[in-house]
């Protein structure tokens, strides 16, 4: 088990939170833990990243923006090279 010691009542919700198949476990705002009011991710934003953490309507009238992990590579970057 691992505990971070240097959590407050600022710090995002855990990634671990997020990837846990628990049940119970139900989409929250990354910044301020609200189910209530999500906001949907631009098109855009779903075509350049695997993962997108749920945003809440508070935080984005904040100037938060979505959380994002794991940028899509796009032109040939994500193929490998072959020897010749």
């Amino acid at each position: 088990m691992f505990v971070r010691t240097r959590i407050s009542c600022d710090s995002p919700i855990e990634i671990l939170y997020y990837s846990s198949r628990k049940p119970g476990n139900y989409p929250i705002c990354y910044y301020y833990g609200e189910s209530e009011g999500l906001v949907d991710s631009s098109q855009s934003l779903k075509e350049r990243f695997k993962q997108i953490y749920p945003l809440c309507e508070g935080c984005q009238g904040n100037k938060k923006e979505f959380y994002t992990k794991g940028e899509i590579k796009t032109n040939g970057r994500a193929s490998k090279r072959h020897k010749t």
